[in-house]
């Protein structure tokens, strides 16, 4: 490349590798631009009535013409394969700007003029279209390379001109004369060169303001790819949407809470190396955690080797009591039959509950991890153990029960219980989940 800024010397690889690809399409879409361009000259030309002498020593533009429409497609062909290096887009914005020069300089011989003609034809407007062509790949330095050999290449013509011209064609100062006769006016062509060599400046300023934002949008997007991993993916979008300043701290509602652990997990592991501990571990939870998400749930902790779930928060979801519900059965499906890649089978025990929950991010000013707390977490994490004494698999608090169509939850009243840290008794329930789903 021809610009390299500090920030994308200190790019991921990964990251790099995105914005080369972002380059690549770019490129497509130049290739494309460029097609167009040329097929409306092509049927300008086609269309138009021929106003050059009979006896014309030259007729450059359908030589120029079919020179470049088999440039821009073996361009185009080769960006499709992504082999446009820097040497091949240098030497295409050498080449677009240098076929278009030549075809302006040969108009005077075409209509027999002196060369100072050629410096009035408005063709040279489609300089600036050539130049504008490179901000499409967002990156200055080509805009920069258009612009230089635009204005060289026109200050060559105006000494070409003022050489090669008559002397009743050459250099004039009177501006009525220049318009109205094959007259070189110094102060035009200054004009012109100025105007190339400013729109060159703004859109290379453009350009770099743009591609610092789409850099900076690269990291926003990478680094809420990663907090999703250790956040909620909700919570990691409203870090990325609010920037410096801050996200919802906290959010209570009416929300459904899963709490899922695996039964006899401690010998297990007293039996297992701690590397196969691990792995089993992220397979397992690998496994889990595809119907929790797949049901709307975020899971906000792993716990050892439980899980804890919510759902209707932090995302919102009406029919959060039987989103959990699915996800519980789905869970109990997913692993009833399924050996893991040790040979490990894991049987586990899920509690659901219903009811005001409040999340948010909890922990120091520098380091916080995302989590919820009320009364609802409590009762999930009790009805999870209470499996064991219950016999089941799957418990369902009073409270999700209510929230559930009877008919497509068809729930059994397992037993009124007492739970630690409760006043009253609570009623407890159990779904067939072989056969929900």
């Amino acid at each position: 490349m021809i610009t390299q800024s500090v920030s994308v010397n200190k790019l991921p690889a990964h990251l790099a590798v995105a914005l080369e690809q972002r380059q690549n399409e770019s490129e497509i879409l130049i290739g494309w631009v460029q097609l167009l361009i040329v097929s409306v000259w092509t049927t300008m030309y086609l269309l138009s009535p021929k106003a050059y002498p009979a006896d014309a020593m030259i007729v450059p533009v359908p030589w120029a013409l079919c020179f470049y429409i088999l440039f821009t497609l073996s361009r185009l062909w080769l960006a499709y394969r992504n082999a446009l290096g820097t040497t091949i887009l240098v030497l295409s914005v050498v080449i677009d700007i240098t076929v278009l020069l030549l075809v302006v300089v040969s108009f005077h011989i075409q209509y027999m003029q002196p060369p100072a003609f050629s410096l009035k034809v408005p063709t040279m407007m489609y300089l600036f279209v050539f130049i504008s062509i490179r901000a499409l790949r967002f990156e200055a330095g080509y805009v920069i390379l258009a612009g230089i050999v635009a204005s060289v290449g026109w200050v060559i013509m105006v000494v070409y001109a003022a050489v090669q011209s008559p002397a009743d064609a050459g250099i004039t100062r009177d501006f009525v004369q220049y318009m109205t006769a094959n007259r070189i006016l110094i102060g035009a062509e200054v004009d012109k060169i100025i105007t190339i060599a400013a729109v060159t400046a703004v859109l290379a300023l453009a350009i770099t303001r743009a591609r610092r934002m789409m850099i900076d949008s690269l990291l926003n997007r990478a680094t809420a790819s990663n907090l999703s991993r250790f956040v909620p993916i909700q919570v990691a979008r409203q870090i990325e949407s609010a920037g410096d300043s801050g996200i919802e701290q906290v959010q209570t509602r009416d929300a459904s809470i899963l709490f899922v652990d695996i039964e006899g997990f401690t010998s297990m592991g007293e039996r297992m190396a701690p590397e196969r501990l691990i792995a089993s571990l992220n397979e397992y939870f690998a496994l889990v955690v595809e119907p929790i998400e797949a049901n709307g749930g975020t899971v906000t902790q792993f716990q050892g080797d439980a899980i804890l779930a919510s759902f209707n928060l932090p995302a919102t979801d009406p029919d959060h009591a039987s989103r959990a519900v699915d996800a519980g059965t789905g869970i109990l499906r997913a692993l009833e039959n399924h050996q893991f890649s040790d040979g490990q089978q894991y049987k586990v025990r899920i509690g659901i509950s219903t009811g005001t929950v409040t999340g948010g991010l909890v922990g120091a000013t520098d380091r916080v991890s995302y989590t919820v707390h009320g009364d609802a977490v409590n009762l999930a994490a009790r009805l999870e153990q209470l499996n064991k004494t219950m016999g089941t698999r799957l418990l369902i608090a009073a409270a999700t029960q209510a929230q559930l169509d009877d008919s497509a939850y068809p729930l059994t009243l397992i037993d009124t219980v007492d739970i630690r840290g409760r006043a009253e008794r609570e009623p407890v329930y159990s779904i067939n989940w072989q056969n929900k789903g």
